[in-house]
């Protein structure tokens, strides 16, 4: 427990957000530790699942789960049903739900979707920005005959009613090479060189089924000087000391780490207005979070 370790910055969750912060930040010059509770399943750090040539061959290796029995929703029985969340589950493994997502990436519509959190300018640029490093297109399946026949079916359908249809935005690279493999962006694509195996990069380095247990904060200042972090393969616990921390470790663990770090829930906006994370980088995040949910929910309805 007395081992402390020294690090510049360290990100906490290496899904989509972690990988668009340490893709900025090491482009930027600066050295960057990134830990994640899960395993690290692919040869690329944080690659999807659907970038498998096995699984473009046959897709039903991706989209149908095992046959066995499952609680409702993965609901817990044994607690109250009202402190259950509804369908929400967490994904414990390097990459995060950038393994498993749908890449369906459509802007929100404005007075429908769209916050006022910035003017339409700044959204505009958020959403440029964003879109390149996740490969935004609606081009990519343009030769597919199920979606031609799909959109046939609509333009049919919503014809009287002057409805528009269009192709799903969706964030992936057909091979250039290969027409028949897509590449789906994910935390591997948004890395770069970064992920490859043989990356020699110093500035980059992950760790998988490593465990953010809390952060510790500085009694005087307030501010997070230490994380306590578990080496979950040799069940043994250090603290790392940052110059910055990065906390975006999904949903469900993010929380659960603030909650176990003592006194964090009071110093909040003190956290915010010292700026420990650049406002700039931390707004486009936020722009890349909130375009994620809400595409994965529109994907589905």
């Amino acid at each position: 427990m007395d081992v402390l370790e020294e690090v510049e910055i360290l990100i906490v969750g290496s899904g989509p957000i972690g990988a668009v912060f340490a893709r900025t930040l090491v482009s930027a010059g600066r050295s960057v530790v990134m830990i994640d509770i899960g395993n690290q399943e692919t040869r690329k750090v944080g690659d999807h699942k659907k970038n498998s040539v096995a699984v473009q061959k046959n897709i039903s290796l991706f989209t149908n789960p095992a046959q066995i029995c499952c609680l409702q929703n993965g609901q817990n029985p044994n607690q109250q049903a009202f402190d259950n969340l509804p369908a929400a589950a967490a994904s414990r493994i390097v990459g995060g739900m950038g393994s498993h997502w749908t890449c369906c990436t459509p802007r929100q519509l404005v007075g429908v979707e769209r916050s006022d959190l910035f003017n339409p300018e700044e959204w505009e640029e958020l959403y440029i920005r964003a879109e390149k490093m996740f490969w935004t297109n609606s081009t990519s399946f343009d030769k597919s005959i199920r979606q031609q026949l799909v959109k046939h079916v609509l333009q049919d359908a919503y014809q009287a009613k002057g409805r528009k249809i269009l192709s799903m935005p969706l964030a992936c690279n057909r091979s250039a090479t290969n027409k028949e493999y897509v590449e789906w962006a994910c935390p591997a694509s948004i890395l770069g060189d970064l992920a490859e195996p043989n990356n020699t990069n110093k500035n980059f380095s992950i760790r998988p089924n490593t465990q953010c247990v809390k952060l510790i904060l500085d009694d005087v200042t307030g501010k997070v000087e230490l994380a306590l972090v578990k080496d979950l393969m040799e069940d043994k616990e250090y603290f790392i000391k940052a110059k910055k921390f990065v906390i975006c470790a999904g949903a469900v663990l993010t929380p659960g780490i603030l909650s176990n770090s003592y006194g964090l829930a009071e110093t909040l906006p003190a956290l915010v207005s010292s700026r420990a994370v650049d406002l700039k980088y931390a707004r486009w995040v936020w722009t890349i979070l909130h375009v994620l949910t809400f595409a994965n929910d529109r994907a589905v309805t």
